[in-house]
């Protein structure tokens, strides 16, 4: 990841910035967006990223796949150079 990935703000309770913009979101966007962003590789599997967002480990694939792009709009929305995708059984940053 570049450095601009280090540039995305974490506000609480559910607020992210990104330069001068700032957009509140829903608790699991902002889980989902928190986790991936401290992974140093950007790539999280679906398994280990499951109990960091909603608690456990048993999410249907197209709750996730909803909240990924929830996710991928929120960073579209502050105009960050990446985006969040479901690629088989992990979720990048690329």
């Amino acid at each position: 990841m570049t450095t601009a990935t280090r540039e995305l703000e974490f506000i609480a309770p559910e607020t992210v910035a990104f330069r001068k913009k700032k957009v509140r979101v829903g608790g699991t966007s902002y889980r989902l967006l928190q986790t991936m962003f401290a992974s140093t590789t950007g790539v999280v599997s679906v398994a280990d990223l499951c109990p960091q967002v909603w608690g456990r480990t048993d999410v249907e694939h197209n709750t996730v796949k909803g909240a990924v792009h929830r996710a991928r709009q929120v960073l579209m929305g502050l105009r960050h150079p990446l985006r969040c995708m479901l690629d088989g059984d992990v979720v990048r940053l690329e």
